[in-house]
């Protein structure tokens, strides 16, 4: 309720530091295609942070895929 989120919304959940290995951007690039499988009463939450500057570049890089994503309005940070 405190994300404004439908309590019939199913939520697919990502924590953690943004560092490459945990692959994000793998499911923020197939999310479009989950949208059309499982239809609008999903979103991918993301909630993460840097846990170093080192890995600056690859949370702009996974922001970038988020706001150009067609599904951009199913997943929040």
């Amino acid at each position: 309720k405190k994300l404004g989120l439908d309590e019939n919304t199913k939520i697919v959940l990502m924590i953690g530091y943004f560092s490459p290995y945990k692959n994000f951007e793998k499911i923020i690039d197939i999310w479009p295609e989950i949208v059309k499988r499982y239809g609008e009463k999903v979103i991918l939450l993301i909630a993460g942070k840097l846990r170093t500057i080192s890995y600056l570049d690859y949370r702009n890089l996974l922001f970038e895929r988020i706001n150009s994503s067609p599904a951009r309005t199913y997943i929040k940070v």
